[in-house]
């Protein structure tokens, strides 16, 4: 056959990256693929591990500062399923942002889990989502007894992290656990940031090693930090895990903690930020962002706009005039996640092709969007499990989404299994030319 995927990728190679996995694409690593191997004699097993995977998560839990950790090589949405598993049982109701990733989403239908919503502050100027207000957190759990978990995400995709110390506190003080969604935070406490870090303050952290560590794509960590038996979360490993776990991804995981704890380079990443700023000043405008629903921005992260352009348009033209793969682009906004790895050349490179295409002027912000909260009509797993038809986007108005309709990345639903098609949700979702969950401008609804 033909190989593909093999063809499509050889020609990305080369590219100067500013996006996840964080080895960047380079030769870092001192393992390969002949370490690519099952739970054979000597290698030990992740899902009853005695030896050297023990081991190294121990350590990696005292690195860390938490009780355990653990492997997991399906990336931080099987670790979030894993973490909410742990701490649910069936139609229990749980508190999550309401910008948070599908796979948080995806586990209530898998669980049979209600949702209840918390919006994030939004900056109209700027139309982004900022942090979680406390006074509006502590209403939630007082207003709604049921509740008895809370997840939330911290950093964002932009780079948002939560006041988390504050937050903590009240979710606590209500009776409740906390999930943190750090998969984006993996090398906070590696940084000047670390006080900022989930594992300080929550029951259960998620990170994908991958996004911002030197690690393989898939790469994650699960961090238990509260009286959860070991037993059981080995157990629901064994559940919901492959039986073939990739050592490959625990071997990257441990080589970019390791990689971190011993080398750093945060300083000099920030170095070259501040250069590459100061060198396109008046050329490119970049998202400074100061509320009090946010405690800082992720140094990893690099959000702007240019003149001329949305942020999707930034993303097309530096992949295919000048070979330069960045994160994401929204409608306003381009993205950069960085990593230690990130080198001078780099940068370099993306401050060339900026100055390049930013002519002109910036696009006006819509200050029309708010964040769309839909009414729930039935729960997430009636509406995944119910039989469904396909109609149009405009025909959608009054009907039930069975599936979920999001820009990706980063993978945040516009609605929701369960949620109820308005007028005000069609034109959101005719903003973007293209969406995860319409296909030929026709959504899946219940019929």
């Amino acid at each position: 056959m033909k190989r593909y995927i093999f063809e499509a990728l050889k020609n990305l190679r080369g590219q100067s990256a500013f996006s996840m996995p964080g080895h960047k694409s380079k030769d870092i690593y001192d393992f390969d693929f002949r370490d690519d191997i099952t739970e054979v004699v000597g290698a030990d097993n992740l899902m009853e591990p005695e030896e050297c995977i023990l081991k190294s998560e121990e350590e990696i839990a005292e690195i860390y500062g938490v009780k355990r950790s653990y492997f997991i090589t399906e990336g931080s949405t099987m670790a979030l399923k894993i973490a909410i598993s742990l701490l649910t049982k069936p139609n229990d109701t749980i508190l999550i942002q309401r910008n948070s990733h599908k796979s948080i989403y995806n586990s209530a239908v898998q669980f049979d889990l209600n949702l209840e919503f918390i919006n994030s502050k939004f900056d109209e100027e700027r139309q982004l989502l900022l942090g979680v207000d406390p006074i509006e957190l502590d209403k939630k759990l007082k207003s709604n007894k049921n509740i008895k978990l809370v997840v939330l995400t911290s950093p964002n995709y932009y780079g948002m992290i939560l006041n988390l110390k504050e937050l903590s506190e009240i979710v606590h003080n209500n009776g409740c656990k906390l999930i943190v969604d750090e998969a984006h935070g993996g090398h906070l406490i590696f940084s000047r940031q670390r006080e900022l870090s989930a594992v300080r303050y929550a029951d259960v952290i998620v990170h994908s090693t991958h996004k911002t560590l030197p690690s393989l794509t898939g790469s994650a960590m699960l961090h238990v930090n509260c009286d959860i038996a070991h037993k059981k979360v080995l157990k629901m490993m064994n559940l919901l895990m492959s039986s073939s776990p990739s050592y490959l991804s625990m071997l990257s995981s441990e080589f970019g903690i390791d990689y971190l704890e011993r080398k750093g380079g945060f300083e000099k990443i920030e170095k070259e930020v501040k250069e590459f700023k100061e060198n396109l000043k008046g050329i490119v405008e970049f998202l400074e962002i100061e509320d009090n629903s946010v405690a800082d921005v992720d140094i990893l992260k690099l959000a702007f706009r240019t003149k001329g352009h949305s942020g999707l348009n930034v993303v097309n033209e530096l992949a295919l005039r000048y070979n330069i793969r960045l994160e994401m682009g929204d409608l306003y906004y381009a993205l950069c996640i960085l990593s230690v790895i990130d080198e001078t050349e780099d940068f370099k490179c993306l401050e060339k092709a900026l100055k390049d295409i930013s002519v002109g002027v910036y696009q006006n912000i819509d200050e029309n969007y708010r964040e769309i909260l839909p009414k729930v009509v039935i729960s997430p797993k009636e509406a995944f499990e119910s039989e469904t038809e396909m109609v149009e986007l405009e025909d959608s108005i009054g009907r039930i989404s069975s599936a979920i309709v999001m820009l990706y990345p980063p993978g945040v639903p516009i609605i929701s299994y369960g949620e109820e098609f308005t007028r005000e949700i069609v034109a959101e979702l005719q903003r973007y030319p293209k969406l995860s969950g319409v296909v030929d401008n026709k959504v899946e609804v219940v019929k």
